[in-house]
């Protein structure tokens, strides 16, 4: 699964191609947007390559999800096992679950990023312990992991 998600962003991009021939078939050639230029291949490529990282992040999380067992086994002094390692994605349902879960994290800090800096980087640092949540407790949503994220996060913040 890692080999088809690294393999994603080796493919030839037939998306910005349609996309591009889509546009120009339109009559289009850059966009005039108030007193900025937009090239039109710019901003296909652009699209493209949020939709691929989408497509990248959903196929990777589930497998972080897998790596944050090890810290977890570390801390409640437990062996380092294979099987332990890989049970978080042992079904297909938590798989995907964990793939939803990857994604809304991703989106969330890039809509936060889009404000300024600092707002993505405290969306970041509020969704980091999504992962460890879900490697911990394997029957909650990917909404659930991300609130119980942001509530751990809020009291660590609250104690300093």
């Amino acid at each position: 699964m890692l080999a088809i998600a690294c393999a994603a962003f080796l493919i030839p991009n037939p998306l910005e191609r349609m996309l591009s021939l889509f546009i120009y078939e339109k009559g289009f050639s850059n966009i005039e947007l108030f007193f900025v230029t937009i090239n039109i291949n710019w901003l296909c490529w652009c699209i493209y390559m949020f939709i691929r990282s989408i497509i990248f992040v959903a196929l990777l999380f589930p497998f972080y999800v897998c790596l944050a067992t090890v810290p977890l086994c570390i801390v409640n002094k437990e062996k380092i096992q294979v099987a332990k390692i890989f049970s978080p994605i042992s079904k297909s349902r938590y798989f995907i679950e964990y793939a939803v879960a990857g994604v809304q994290k991703y989106l969330c800090t890039i809509l936060w990023a889009v404000l300024l800096f600092f707002p993505g980087a405290l969306a970041h640092y509020r969704y980091s312990f999504t992962k460890y949540i879900l490697a911990e407790q394997n029957e909650i949503t990917a909404g659930e992991a991300i609130f119980k994220s942001k509530k751990i996060t809020t009291r660590l913040q609250n104690c300093s």
